[in-house]
């Protein structure tokens, strides 16, 4: 353009430039200057517009690369904030499911906690059913063989010594009565053989030598007849008063033996059963107290259980109230994700229409790269959050259930010494029972045995005033004192084979009583045996039950939570590789 310009002015210069030159040299001078100087100019603006134009280029060139790559950086962070949004997404969609599974454990753990407490005092019930209908058919059974035993002690005692003290009155009664008798029977006897044969020698001496005499001799013989008859009658008397004597002496010493022997029996017996009963007495004490202690420590840990369920509870709420609050702030976060997802694609709906707008667009890139930037720092702050509260319900929940265990633990161990206690209690209580019984079946025999001492004292008096008629029927005649004691020893003989007899009779319905209560009594023992082996046999069922369902609940919990701590696991590891 300039080259152009110029060939047009040398042209005219060239046409008419001679007579200018020639006519107007300054002029000519100054427009031939003034012609460079244009075309100078112009040379120099066409040079600078081409250099102005390349520039320009090169900017559009620049600018346009900018915007590309400001374009690839902007779908690089939507890409990468869709992805986080969809991560997001799957954070809450995993925390939905770890909260359903949350509530599946929680309910499936009250369900297998209802059965276990309905399980527990079934069987609870059970067994106390058990123990009372045991206790109830055992105590008849306990008491009834106590006092048979004490029936059978008690008449074999008394068979004893009822039979001991009749054979031994008989014996010494009827031996000594017949001795006495016997030798004053010979004496008398060898007496009046002697005067008889005295007296006949000195009658036929008398009735030889005067038989004049004979009257004398009657008379006499009268007189020494009634002095022998008296003499045999005083001696008749003295024996019997001796024999009365040593029967009463011997009655009196043996009943004030009996009585010394039985009251000596009964102040032992009552001192040993003052000692038993005052060791129950002290042993029950000791017994309620340590009940009492085991109440109160029943009671503390029954306190400690419940603070521990508050605790659970509390926990719980607090674990209900952390994930209600990570609910909303995963909707929170959802939500902002939702708005710079929305601000982003304004953001590059904005740049698409507003490219030249560059330092605006940076901004505001700058800006929603800050918003992304703070959200996904909320984000992870959240998840974050999320599992350190999880950590923490989950150490919670497991020092909780720890100690849920120990305290139910410990409270079972209560339960069973107290148990225990009372079971130990009741015995004494049984003991002091059977004592109390032997105590008043002793009294009852010393009354018995007192009753007895004063008939048999009644029975030796009317014996005795039957051997004072014997002997005034005696003092009569001697021949009713050898039928006397013909029948007294008829009647002794009678008497020790009536006392055989009943002594073997007794002895043989002893014997058999004996077998009959040794077979009830065995009977008995083998039923209470049986009564305590079924019980066993429930306790060790009831033991066996228990634990089953422990370790099945148990299982059942491990499983869930291995299972539940698995699954949240793969999501960790499937957000991380995400």
């Amino acid at each position: 353009g300039g080259g152009g310009g110029g060939g047009t002015m040398s042209t005219m210069g060239d046409a008419g430039g001679a007579p200018m030159q020639t006519m107007f040299p300054d002029i000519h001078h100054k427009m031939s200057k003034k012609i460079a100087q244009l075309t100078k100019v112009i040379y120099h603006l066409n040079t600078k517009n081409e250099d102005h134009e390349a520039e320009m280029a090169a900017m559009a060139e620049h600018h346009r690369f900018d915007v590309e790559r400001i374009l690839k950086d902007a779908a690089k962070k939507i890409s990468r904030f869709k992805d986080q949004l969809e991560t997001r997404r799957g954070e809450i969609n995993a925390e939905a499911r770890l909260e359903q599974l949350q509530l599946k454990y929680e309910r499936e753990k009250k369900e297998a906690l209802a059965e276990f407490a309905a399980f527990r005092a079934g069987a609870e019930e059970r067994e106390g059913s058990v123990h009372k209908e045991w206790k109830r058919r055992v105590a008849p059974m306990k008491d009834e063989l106590e006092k048979l035993r004490g029936r059978v002690t008690a008449l074999v005692e008394s068979f004893e010594e009822e039979s001991e003290r009749l054979r031994s009155d008989a014996r010494n009664g009827a031996d000594r009565a017949a001795e006495e008798l016997e030798a004053l029977r010979a004496s008398k006897e060898k007496e009046l053989a002697d005067l008889v044969r005295n007296g006949n020698a000195k009658y036929q001496e008398m009735l030889a030598s005067q038989m004049n005499a004979q009257d004398d001799l009657k008379e006499s013989a009268a007189k020494r007849e009634a002095e022998l008859r008296a003499a045999l009658g005083a001696e008749k008397e003295q024996a019997l008063g001796r024999l009365r004597a040593e029967v009463e002496g011997s009655a009196t010493s043996r009943e004030a033996d009996l009585v010394r022997e039985h009251s000596k029996a009964i102040e032992a017996l009552r001192t040993e059963l003052t000692a038993q009963l005052a060791a129950v007495t002290q042993e029950m004490r000791l017994m309620q107290e340590a009940k009492a202690g085991l109440k109160a420590d029943k009671a503390a840990l029954e306190a400690q259980l419940a603070s521990l369920r508050e605790r659970l509870e509390s926990a719980d709420a607090e674990a209900a109230r952390l994930r209600g609050d990570l609910a909303e702030g995963s909707k929170a976060a959802a939500g902002q994700a939702g708005e710079l997802t929305a601000q982003l694609e304004a953001a590059a709906t904005e740049l698409a229409e507003a490219k030249a707008s560059n330092v605006e667009l940076e901004a505001r890139l700058a800006a929603a790269r800050g918003e992304a930037e703070a959200a996904t720092q909320r984000g992870d702050e959240l998840l974050r959050a999320k599992t350190e509260i999880q950590g923490e319900l989950i150490q919670t929940r497991e020092g909780l259930t720890s100690k849920l265990s120990a305290a139910e633990a410990q409270l079972a161990e209560a339960r069973a010494g107290v148990a225990s206690l009372e079971e130990q209690m009741a015995a004494k209580l049984e003991a002091l029972r059977q004592l109390q019984d032997k105590l008043a079946a002793a009294e009852a025999s010393a009354s018995t045995s007192a009753g007895e001492l004063q008939q048999r004292l009644a029975a030796l008096e009317a014996d005795l005033a039957g051997v004072r008629g014997d002997a005034d029927a005696l003092r009569q005649d001697k021949a009713a004192l050898e039928a006397a004691l013909a029948e007294l020893r008829a009647a002794s003989e009678a008497q020790r084979k009536e006392l055989e007899a009943a002594g073997a009779a007794s002895a043989a319905a002893y014997g058999k009583e004996k077998e009959e209560l040794g077979a009830r009594i065995a009977g008995l023992e083998g039923s209470v045996a049986e009564k305590e082996a079924a019980l066993a046999d429930l306790e060790a069922k009831r033991t066996a039950d228990l634990e089953g369902l422990r370790t099945d609940l148990e299982g059942k919990a491990k499983a869930a939570a291995e299972a539940a701590a698995a699954e949240l696991a793969a999501e960790r590891t499937a957000w991380e590789e995400e």
